[in-house]
């Protein structure tokens, strides 16, 4: 075998070796994207279980939270205080969620059913109202997205309304 050969040779096992090294780097980077987005999941849901625990361990709060959803308006300003603390930490967790998913950063399922819930929260009345007031204080992205849901919500609420009924 000649010098030539042998530089041949040499120069194969060498594409070999770059091109198993490149299919290692590419499985260490899924490995570590599924990781990192395993750990987004548990930090947010973790941070859903802080931010609903006040309303969750209060039954007073509780109470108080139940009657905001429907009718903020309804509250004494103590008890709006309380509330609008509460939903400023559930919907800034929610805001997280929405950005993570956006970046594909957070598990699709988890993903799925958080946003279900999100859209279901945005339906109630007085969070409707609460949003209306405190809207500013999340990223453009964030509004554009609960007010679509908020229109959806309020769309499908109209459509579900009884037709034919005159008012005179």
């Amino acid at each position: 075998m000649d010098i030539m050969e042998l530089g041949a040779i040499g120069e194969l096992v060498g594409g070999v070796a770059v091109i198993a090294s490149l299919i290692f780097v590419g499985v260490q980077i899924r490995t570590q994207t599924q990781e990192q987005r395993l750990a987004a999941t548990r930090d947010l849901s973790r941070q859903f279980g802080d931010a609903l625990a006040p309303v969750v361990e209060s039954p007073e709060l509780a109470s108080i939270y139940r009657q905001a959803l429907q009718d903020l308006g309804a509250l004494q300003e103590d008890e709006r205080l309380r509330v609008n603390l509460a939903l400023s930490r559930v919907i800034r967790v929610m805001e997280q969620q929405f950005l993570h998913t956006t970046h594909a950063r957070i598990d699709p399922g988890f993903s799925e059913a958080v946003g279900s819930r999100i859209e279901e929260g945005f339906e109630l009345p007085g969070v409707q109202e609460w949003w209306r007031l405190h809207r500013s204080g999340f990223s453009p992205r964030f509004r554009e997205h609960v007010d679509s849901v908020i229109a959806r919500a309020e769309t499908k609420k109209r459509d579900s309304e009884p037709t034919g009924t005159a008012s005179a």
